[in-house]
């Protein structure tokens, strides 16, 4: 096929035809929607019922007589309401008054009780004696510093506390030594006491002619002075020894040590008792 029957195909009618145009004009759109919002409009005119949207004339009348049918059961059901209310609340505080009252009676008996056994340890406490020369009562002892015996070389001499004859260790060693003479310690009470004994313990030692021989006992009464008697300590019987006295009432005891047993360095005092009560 030459050159020019192509060209005569190509430009024939019918091909022309058949093809579709590139530059046809498009509807306006526009318009169409103009016409279609006036369709939608009338539909919708058409669908909408406006009764729909307007109250049925018995509205208010239907609701005006569930109301009143609503209070004609109130009428009845609030006062035996009440009724129920007040009846039960009436069996459960009368409940827990009863369980008030027994809870309170077991308390009253209880407090009873304590202030029973409370009263019979006061009793106790008071009427059993105990031993006064101890630092837990708030005893202490009044010493002259001179008359303690000095330990050691010449410049580094010291004594031992004094306080040691009211501790609970009694071995050799563990004691207040005083000067070779007459010498004066004090024993003061916390508050007046009730007491009728004095006690001495000297342990077993190698030097036991230090213990104390012979001395006397002072008490004092609204700070006067009076005399309660005079001892002596045999280091030929036991180490533990009491001397007693008729009762009295005093604030602190007077030691007078008049002599030891013949040693001539110190004098020794290892433990000392004194057992009593609280006035």
């Amino acid at each position: 096929m030459n050159r020019k029957e192509r060209l005569k195909i190509f430009n024939s009618p019918e091909r022309n035809r058949n093809s579709k145009n590139i530059y046809q004009k498009f509807p306006d759109v526009s318009e169409n929607s103009t016409i279609n919002n006036d369709i939608d409009d009338d539909y919708n005119a058409e669908c909408v019922d406006d009764s729909l949207f307007t109250p049925p004339d018995n509205l208010l009348r239907k609701i005006f007589d569930n109301t009143k049918r609503i209070f004609s059961y109130l009428k009845y059901v609030i006062p035996y309401g009440i009724v129920f209310y007040f009846t039960l609340y009436y069996f459960i505080f009368d409940k827990r008054s009863t369980n008030l009252d027994t809870e309170l009676s077991d308390l009253a008996k209880e407090v009873d009780s304590l202030k029973k056994k409370n009263s019979e340890m006061t009793i106790s406490a008071v009427e059993t004696p105990f031993n006064l020369c101890r630092i837990e009562h708030c005893t202490t002892l009044q010493v002259n510093k001179d008359d303690l015996y000095k330990y050691g070389f010449i410049g580094f001499r010291k004594s031992i506390d004094p306080y040691i004859i009211f501790g609970e260790n009694a071995a050799p060693g563990d004691c207040t030594a005083f000067l070779p003479k007459k010498i004066t310690f004090t024993v003061k009470f916390s508050k007046n006491v009730k007491l009728n004994n004095f006690h001495i313990f000297h342990p077993e030692t190698e030097n036991k002619q230090s213990a104390i021989k012979d001395f006397l006992l002072s008490g004092f009464y609204n700070e006067e002075e009076f005399e309660i008697g005079g001892f002596t300590y045999d280091i030929n019987k036991n180490n533990y020894q009491s001397f007693l006295f008729p009762e009295i009432i005093t604030d602190r005891l007077k030691i007078t040590v008049l002599n030891n047993n013949g040693c001539k360095k110190y004098t020794t005092v290892y433990k000392i008792y004194a057992f009593g009560v609280f006035n």
